[in-house]
Order: C-alpha cells, then structure tokens, then sequence
C-alpha cells in the first residue's frame, strides 16, 4: 500500500495535480566594476600674433586728386592755420606741398591763432565745395572729427 501512495503521488507530481517545488528568488545584489580611462584634455592657451594695423600712408597731393578715394580713412597732417570759419571749422593749408584744406572739430579751436603750424588727426570726409559768383564752383578736401596737437 505504501508503493501504491508513492506511485500515486509521483503520477499526481506528473500530472499537475499537486504543487511541485517552486525555486524562491534570491536577492543578489549587483556588482560595480570600476573602469578608469584617459579623457583628452583641452588646453585654453591662445596663440598670439603679433599684427599691426597699417595705417594708411599718402601725399597731400593724393588726397586733393583722389579725395574720394580716401573717404572714410583717418589722417593726420601738419596745416597751417589760414583762417577761421566757424567756432568749430578752420580753413588751413598743408605744410609741403601747400594745399588748401577745410577741417572741422567737435570741440572748439581754444588757444589756437592764425597762421599757427598745428598737427590735426581727423577722417577724410567728402570733400568740401564752395560756390563763387564769378569763378564757379570749388572743392576741398574735408577732415571731420578732427583733434588738434600743438
């Protein structure tokens, strides 16, 4: 009788009739493996090049034949005072070769008298034309936002 409780059991098992041995989950906790690698490093040097800005080098000459040629360009230059316009324009003359030219400032002209060899930096401007009754009309070269040196 014995035999036949355990073959009844074992076809019991077989068949699906009675609960078979359920594994249980066992808590395993997971592993960290440390890699180390090399990561490029940037450099912030930054390479520096010596470069100068050229400025811009011509006759007093050039600028009354080609005038518009040079709009926009700063200049400096040695004049002689002529005479007076406004508080702010003074109509002056290169020193060599001899040139007229029409310079006007943001400031005034404190200090400075006629006929006085001053050295004006400024930008050449459009030029500066007059228009006379008899002769017509006639253009100069312009330096505006001009600044003066004695």
């Amino acid at each position: 009788m014995k035999r036949l409780i355990t073959m009844a059991v074992v076809v019991c098992v077989l068949a699906g009739c009675a609960p078979a041995e359920t594994p249980t989950p066992t808590a395993v906790p997971p592993t960290v493996t440390a890699t180390a690698t090399t990561l490029p490093t940037a450099t912030n040097t930054p390479t520096l090049t010596p470069t100068l800005t050229p400025t811009p080098t011509f006759t007093a000459q050039e600028l009354i034949t080609y005038m518009e040629n040079h709009t926009g360009e700063n200049i400096c230059l040695q004049v002689n005072i002529l005479q007076f316009i406004s508080d702010r324009k003074v109509y002056a003359s290169t020193v060599s070769p001899v040139i007229p030219i029409i310079i006007e400032t943001n400031v005034g002209f404190a200090g400075l008298t006629s006929f006085e060899n001053i050295t004006f930096c400024g930008i050449i401007g459009e030029k500066y034309c007059l228009t006379h009754p008899m002769t017509g009309e006639f253009c100069f070269p312009f330096m505006e936002s001009a600044i003066y040196q004695k």
